[in-house]
């Protein structure tokens, strides 16, 4: 107990003692922001729309290879767009205030512009992971539901681990390297 309120403190020390610089965004940075508001608001009319068509009960998890191995309410199909949104509330305060966040390096005044930037970029990515990944598995459970077809297989878990691990690999390092 003791010791975890020692490390709350310790990481909330951290983070207020970070430099607070206003880190204007790049062009990248707003089209990558659109866009993650395009597929997010897509996903809902794609969800809204096939709605009616889906059966009452639909598939809500998949094993490994791909295949539902559980089966629950079609109104279950608004889970996870809902956690996209909420997530994708959630980078765009992560991207808003980087100094507020925890960091592997201690930040100074002189490092504070580049862990930011950093950290915006790796928020900016992983917002559009997880919707093209929930797009992806509401996708695989609408077809599956309506046509009766497998499409995630075999290759779902190599393409998770690609979306989110390697780019995480890459901006962690990143974030090590950077001074």
């Amino acid at each position: 107990d003791i010791s975890l309120d020692m490390a709350y403190f310790s990481i909330k020390k951290q983070m207020l003692s970070n430099p607070k610089i206003e880190i204007k965004s790049s062009f990248k940075n707003k089209f990558l922001a659109v866009l993650s508001w395009i597929l997010l608001a897509s996903m809902w009319i794609y969800l809204i729309q096939l709605y009616p068509q889906l059966p009452e009960r639909i598939p809500i998890h998949y094993n490994s290879i791909g295949h539902p191995d559980s089966y629950g309410s079609r109104n279950n199909i608004f889970i996870l767009v809902g956690i996209a949104s909420i997530l994708q509330i959630i980078f765009g305060l992560m991207i808003k205030h980087p100094d507020q966040l925890t960091y592997i390096k201690k930040i100074t005044v002189v490092n504070a512009a580049s862990q930011y930037r950093n950290t915006i970029n790796l928020c900016e990515y992983l917002r559009i992971a997880c919707i093209v990944l929930f797009f992806c598995i509401e996708y695989q459970g609408i077809q599956n539901a309506i046509n009766d077809e497998n499409l995630l297989g075999h290759y779902f878990v190599p393409f998770v681990a690609i979306l989110f691990l390697i780019p995480n690999i890459y901006f962690v390092y990143k974030a090590a390297k950077l001074d």
